[in-house]
């Protein structure tokens, strides 16, 4: 039988950066409770945008000695307050890291895009900044590259909300000879 874990958009959640081994690994944390990593790991909380090495220590084990960053919710891409740690790239760190993390409740492994539907849920990216991430992560061309980073620049919002703007206005007109014809 498979059991189903429902889960929550309000989940803390958690991903590495590849999976696979290298020399460095950047394991990203965002969400409600990121600012329990410090407690998770037993490491002094470091000043908001300041590297600061940490010794991650779970179940008195240390895990790793990593450069984390904190990234207050007001500064962070997803706009929830969010937590990188530069771990080195050993598979084996990842999986203690990943363990600890959601031995806690409510953090979870992130789906496939779930750091950008944030970052467009909390009002930091539009949807069409959004496309264009998934458009540069999957480029082929150079060509590709360079047009899914002008829309991601915001070039295209702006035609866009340019043509709504311009739309509701029209609409406010055409409204306004319905509204007042006879007169």
């Amino acid at each position: 039988a498979r059991f189903h874990v429902k889960q929550n958009e309000y989940d803390t959640i958690f991903a590495s950066s590849s999976q696979f081994k290298s020399a460095i690994k950047i394991i990203r944390v965002t969400g409600n409770k990121a600012k329990k990593l410090p407690s998770i790991f037993n490491f002094k909380k470091p000043e908001p945008r300041i590297f600061s090495l940490r010794k991650l220590i779970f179940k008195k084990n240390v895990i790793d000695h990593a450069p984390v960053i904190w990234l207050p919710k007001d500064i962070s891409f997803t706009g929830e307050a969010t937590y990188e740690i530069y771990i080195h790239g050993s598979i084996v760190i990842e999986k203690l890291i990943y363990k600890a993390l959601t031995s806690y409740k409510n953090f979870r492994l992130a789906k496939p895009g779930e750091f950008t539907k944030r970052a467009t849920i909390n009002g930091n990216i539009d949807l069409i900044q959004a496309e264009s991430i998934n458009d540069i992560v999957n480029t082929q061309t150079e060509k590709q590259l360079s047009l899914a980073q002008s829309q991601l620049d915001g070039s295209l919002s702006k035609v866009i909300n340019n043509w709504r703007k311009e739309i509701i206005y029209i609409s406010s007109l055409i409204e306004s000879l319905i509204d007042f014809s006879d007169e």
